[in-house]
């Protein structure tokens, strides 16, 4: 049994159970390898597997970010805007608070400053409610 002379069938037999005059109509009426799956009571890889073979063209992924406030992504530059620094603070005070508090600037300020990462995480917590506390 072969489909294109001289070529064996292989793989999957899940793929033989698949019409591939039923699939390419599905396929170009979009859709998804999941339906299709469903229809011909195979599993969704068994479907790719038989319009790869049948030369059908592959869709793009599409992705879509689970959860989370679309409103609410990162600008273009991938990074939130830093805060106006307060007046007074001491170099270390200002590199703490330039850092936003992402974890990786304040132990890059911890090396710079030759303190441990607790004792800027510690400097970062009460700047942060000191400025919360600040009355606009």
């Amino acid at each position: 049994m072969s489909n294109e002379p001289g070529r064996a069938v292989t793989g999957n037999a899940s793929c033989r159970k698949i019409d591939p005059d039923r699939l390419r109509q599905m396929w170009t009426e979009g859709l998804s390898a999941i339906a299709i799956a469903a229809r011909f009571g195979v599993s969704y890889p068994a479907v790719n597997l038989a319009a790869r073979r049948a030369g059908l063209a592959q869709r793009p992924r599409v992705y879509q970010p689970r959860g989370g406030d679309p409103a609410r992504a990162k600008s273009a530059s991938g990074s939130a805007p830093t805060p106006a620094l307060p007046p007074g603070l001491t170099a270390l005070e200002a590199d703490i608070w330039r850092s936003a508090g992402h974890w990786a600037a304040l132990a890059e300020a911890a090396q710079r400053h030759a303190v441990t990462v607790v004792k800027v995480q510690q400097v970062w917590h009460r700047l942060r409610l000191d400025q919360s506390r600040v009355v606009a």
